[in-house]
């Protein structure tokens, strides 16, 4: 089994590819840097590095797994989102591993291992092993209730994650790994050993988020925010790959138009580009492009997927685009991406023919647990 395993749930941007067999994960490529943030912006390179030095095309991947949380709610989405547009765009597989079963499957056989993120607030998330087995699900504790668990911890124990060394003096002559995140082969063992109807890619949340609600209107632009938009001679490269794709497509200066207005931004790739538009807390879909010489090659969900990144990277909470309702295929890629109908425009766009067809309106929710 060939895996891809991404990380971004806590201190660590990781992506790497490994092949599961009967000694363990063997690494194939990897790269992996301490990140706070800027993830969104990072994770895709790491990828295609990855498999570049392991010597394979994503076609060739069997499974992706990913991290789940608990974590940091920002690295998380854009984890999951990642790895849900690519697997979207594969049809393989994509599941989720715990970041504490990750971290405890780093840090060996002991015998018992408590695993710990530093939630600040004064808090921790947790999971404590005892004999290989876990005591209970993940929780979201004190620091005051972790230490009394962790204080009839013995000398051989080990403690775990980058809320380990908050207990540093807390249960004399155990030891203390102060990992940033799971070493990659621990994640890629669990991943290859999960059963994917059980361990779906779904946030692990243990505690509500620190957003605050919304103090503006749908619509209205964040004050003090300005968007760049891209490099003016994209324009013509933009044009060009939609008249491949499209028998009428948009003009040069009808792309310029587009890129000029704030929110507007693409995401690019040689045979194809996805164009959008950020605005307060919602995105939506302007346009996707793949060259006809490049389709069914998943090239077209790997942009949604990178598109719906970008989008909540850039504080959208939801995703819209028209779709044709007789268009089966931008239909499928859609609903394997996530997206919903969530409304209808009968008679909206004219075919060919001059007959009339419905727009179906679909909607992602950016917030919410993927499916």
């Amino acid at each position: 089994m060939k895996i891809l395993v991404v990380d971004t749930a806590l201190g660590l941007c990781t992506a790497g590819v490994f092949a599961i067999d009967g000694t363990g994960a063997r690494r194939m490529g990897l790269r992996s840097e301490p990140m706070a943030k800027g993830h969104s912006e990072r994770l895709a390179g790491f990828a295609r590095d990855a498999m570049a030095e392991a010597g394979l095309d994503f076609p060739a991947l069997d499974r992706i797994g990913v991290t789940v949380g608990p974590g940091s709610f920002t690295g998380l989405r854009v984890g999951l989102a990642f790895a849900q547009g690519l697997g979207a765009a594969l049809d393989r597989p994509v599941v989720g591993v715990s970041a504490l079963d990750a971290l405890a499957a780093s840090a060996g056989v002991a015998p018992t291992v408590a695993a710990l993120i530093d939630a600040r607030r004064g808090q921790v998330y947790a999971r404590f092993w005892t004999g290989g087995e876990p005591e209970g699900p993940a929780a979201a504790l004190t620091v005051e209730a972790a230490a009394a668990r962790i204080a009839v911890m013995t000398p051989g124990d080990l403690l775990v994650g980058s809320g380990a060394a908050l207990f540093a003096g807390a249960a004399p002559g155990t030891t203390i790994l102060a990992l940033e995140g799971p070493e990659p082969e621990a994640l890629a063992r669990l991943a290859a050993a999960a059963d994917p109807a059980l361990a779906p890619p779904r946030p692990l949340y243990l505690r509500a988020p620190d957003a605050t609600p919304p103090s503006r209107l749908p619509g209205q632009p964040r004050a003090g925010v300005r968007v760049t938009a891209p490099r003016a001679d994209r324009a013509a490269r933009l044009a060009g790959l939609h008249a491949a794709a499209f028998p009428e497509p948009w003009s040069a200066a009808a792309f310029q138009g587009l890129l000029d207005q704030p929110g507007v931004f693409a995401v690019e790739q040689r045979d194809g580009f996805i164009l959008m538009r950020a605005v307060a807390d919602e995105a939506e879909i302007l346009t996707l492009a793949v060259r006809p010489a490049a389709r069914r090659r998943g090239l077209g969900g790997r942009l949604v997927g990178e598109g719906a990144v970008a989008a909540a990277a850039r504080g959208a909470t939801r995703l819209f685009l028209e779709v044709a309702a007789d268009n089966a295929a931008a239909r499928a890629l859609y609903a394997r991406a996530g997206f919903a109908e969530a409304g209808r425009r009968p008679g909206y766009y004219a075919g060919p023919d001059g007959a009339r067809r419905d727009a179906l309106l679909l909607a992602l929710n950016l917030t919410a647990p993927l499916p």
